[in-house]
């Protein structure tokens, strides 16, 4: 496709909370996730048709590597300022160890806990699309890895729909783990935010 419209359809909702749209619409929250799931699958049947017809390289990866079990994610969000410039990093990556595939993008202005929430939203969603049976994600926020293992409570109002959206996902998948781990061992992802805050603020 010459769009990836189910990653335009995560980005949307990674601004528009559950929250935000019933106050807007009026809808339930039934009628609300009802409405998600139509939309996806109506986006997956397209991206299916499309398939092979200028298909980007992530896209065709991803497609092969469906049906897979078990997942390694890293995401990472980074803020110069909190809050400031904004962005987040996410390698995922099958159980051997292969790469599946990278996701690099600016955020705007944010925090850093923003950042990193949202990092492992886009994360969530696009894993969630292999039918995994297991994900392991990995992050070095500590925060984050605490507040989504039920350890801290979340009492910033601004990460609350953050928190519950995660929540949510996690429900979804049959297995996960969520680690906190070194920033060394987060490289990677580190470095996929750091590309994308360089690219948006380099003159």
């Amino acid at each position: 496709m010459e769009q990836n419209f189910l990653g335009l359809w995560d980005k949307l909702l990674s601004y528009l909370s559950e929250e935000d749209f019933l106050q807007f619409s009026g809808i339930s929250s039934e009628r609300w996730r009802e409405f998600c799931r139509f939309i996806r699958d109506r986006l997956e049947e397209e991206e299916a048709r499309s398939f092979g017809q200028g298909s980007t390289d992530e896209e065709s990866c991803f497609s092969s590597q469906q049906g897979r079990a078990a997942f390694v994610v890293y995401t990472d969000g980074a803020a110069r300022g909190n809050p400031g410039p904004a962005a987040m990093g996410i390698l995922i990556e099958d159980e051997h160890g292969q790469k599946i595939l990278e996701h690099s993008e600016y955020l705007g202005e944010a925090t850093n806990n923003v950042a990193e929430y949202r990092a492992f939203l886009w994360a969530a969603r696009r894993v969630l699309e292999f039918r995994p049976s297991t994900v392991t994600f990995k992050t070095d926020s500590q925060l984050l890895a605490r507040q989504l293992n039920g350890i801290y409570k979340v009492k910033a109002p601004h990460i609350q729909p953050l928190h519950k959206q995660a929540l949510e996902l996690l429900e979804a998948l049959p297995s996960y783990k969520i680690l906190s781990i070194p920033r060394g061992e987060n490289a990677r992802a580190d470095c996929l935010a750091n590309q994308a805050l360089d690219g948006h603020l380099s003159p």
